[in-house]
């Protein structure tokens, strides 16, 4: 297990992939009789667990093009179809609070905003800059293989 790329690692990449709009295709090697071997088996339900939680940040989205495809090389922006959700995935804990300029005041305005897999209503406002400031949730979610997600509600200033 320890010579296979960490579920954390193979769940970055994947949102690397989508976040620039592309697709990821992860090999899985069966046995003679089509059994997969439980290492491959064990790194795949770490995997599961993520999206569990968090896998409305990766499904049926698109690139949040107004982002590009990140902000440093901790977080990563996808939005939702219909464009009036924006997804900040976060590599890593980001401490008691994250100040995401791409989210700026003159591109939409950010109505509410959650982390995937908190009950704990978060606290936001502008930065100095006209970007979104997020004050993080007391608890972390679990199975998050620290990638974490904010998820934005917003209204939309320009159309993509």
């Amino acid at each position: 297990l320890e010579d296979l790329a960490s579920a954390e690692e193979i769940i970055w990449d994947l949102i690397d992939n989508v976040a620039m709009g592309g697709n990821y295709l992860m090999g899985i090697g069966p046995h003679a009789d089509g059994s997969i071997p439980d290492y491959y088996q064990i790194r795949l339900g770490e995997i599961g667990d993520w999206f569990k939680t968090n896998g409305e940040a990766i499904w049926e989205t698109r690139p949040w093009l107004w982002g590009y495809f990140h902000e440093g090389d901790n977080v990563r922006y996808t939005m939702s179809k219909d464009e009036q959700t924006v997804y900040a995935l976060l590599h890593g804990w980001p401490g008691s609070r994250v100040s995401l300029e791409y989210l700026h005041s003159s591109i939409c305005v950010v109505d509410d905003v959650q982390m995937l897999g908190v009950d704990e209503k978060l606290q936001f406002g502008p930065t100095d800059r006209g970007g979104c400031v997020v004050d993080m949730p007391r608890q972390k979610p679990g199975n998050s293989h620290s990638i974490y997600v904010l998820k934005f509600k917003v209204k939309r200033e320009e159309p993509v």
